[in-house]
C-alpha cells in the first residue's frame, strides 16, 4: 500500500507522463495554440468557414446594426450563397419586405434603392419601394 506522499508523488509523474503524450500527440497532428485559442473568440471560422461574401456582408450589417433584411434576387437564386448568407447573418432576419437589401455590388444599379454602405463585392440598400 502506498503512503499519501507517495500516491501524490506517482499521481504527479502519470500526469505529466499524460501531458507528455498529449503534447506529442498534438505536435504530431499539426495542432495550433493559436488556433485553440482564436476559436474562443467572436468571430472565429468565420472566414475560415464562409464565402468572402458573407463575410464582408456580416461586417457590413454589423456596422450598420441592420436586424432585418432581405436579400438581392442574385443572392437569393444562387442556393449555396443564399444558404450561407442566412447562416452566416444570423440572427440577422431575412424577410421578403424588409426596408434593407443585401446585393452584390455586380449587380448595378437597383431600382428604388439607394446604396446604404458598400465594401468590394457586396453593398446595403435601402429601399423604400419595396415595402
Amino acid at each position: 500500500m502506498l503512503t499519501g506522499f507517495a500516491r501524490r508523488a506517482l499521481t504527479l509523474v502519470l500526469a505529466a507522463a499524460v501531458l507528455y503524450q498529449l503534447q506529442a500527440l498534438a505536435g504530431n497532428s499539426g495542432y495550433s495554440r493559436e488556433l485553440l485559442a482564436r476559436s474562443l473568440q467572436r468571430s472565429a471560422g468565420e472566414v475560415e468557414s464562409m464565402p468572402p461574401q458573407v463575410v464582408e456582408a456580416r461586417k457590413l450589417v454589423v456596422e450598420r446594426g441592420v436586424d432585418v433584411l432581405q436579400l438581392a434576387p442574385s443572392i437569393a437564386a444562387d442556393p449555396f450563397l443564399q444558404q450561407r448568407a442566412i447562416e452566416g447573418l444570423y440572427p440577422v432576419r431575412v424577410a421578403a419586405r424588409a426596408p434593407v437589401m443585401l446585393a452584390r455590388r455586380d449587380d448595378g444599379d437597383i431600382a428604388g434603392c439607394v446604396e446604404l454602405h458598400g465594401s468590394a463585392s457586396m453593398g446595403l440598400y435601402e429601399c423604400h419601394a419595396q415595402k
